[in-house]
């Protein structure tokens, strides 16, 4: 049964991408996911959610991979890093960047609107947002060899 969130709770939590993909940034969220999955004692914590588009929902869960592995964060960037041929170390998902973004601005501007922007509630103020990752094609079944990740 899919756990259901308020309206309030997933403006909150699109808001932590600016409503869009957390994970890729090319499309609007459309589902609440768990960055570690329930599955694997993720809890539903704000910290622990964040938006997701459907293509990157369905892939972070596996659905196209042998044995469903409900990868972690952390897993899922080793799997994105690859389908794009770049370093896993280093490789940051759209929210991440922009969270980044949001930081710098924020010890650069202390006070009230620089909480506003850690809340995602003034992005406006921003010097840019980050670029979406590029489109990956994805070459199912994806070899999931690695579970300690």
């Amino acid at each position: 049964m899919a756990e259901s969130f308020t309206e309030t709770e997933r403006r909150t939590i699109y808001r932590k991408s600016a409503d869009m993909c957390w994970y890729c940034g090319r499309a609007r969220a459309a589902h609440v996911e768990h960055q570690t999955p329930k599955a694997l004692e993720g809890t539903s914590h704000l910290s622990n959610l964040v938006g997701a588009c459907a293509e990157c929902n369905r892939q972070k869960a596996g659905h196209r991979v042998s044995g469903n592995p409900n990868w972690t964060l952390e897993q899922y960037r080793v799997q994105v890093a690859a389908a794009l041929a770049v370093p896993a170390e280093g490789f940051e998902f759209y929210g991440e960047r922009l969270d980044a973004l949001r930081r710098a601005y924020a010890s650069e501007h202390p006070g009230e609107t620089a909480k506003l922007v850690l809340r995602g509630l003034k992005d406006d103020l921003l010097p840019g947002v980050p670029e979406p990752l590029p489109m990956i094609v994805w070459n199912p079944p994806y070899v999931y060899e690695d579970d300690s990740l």
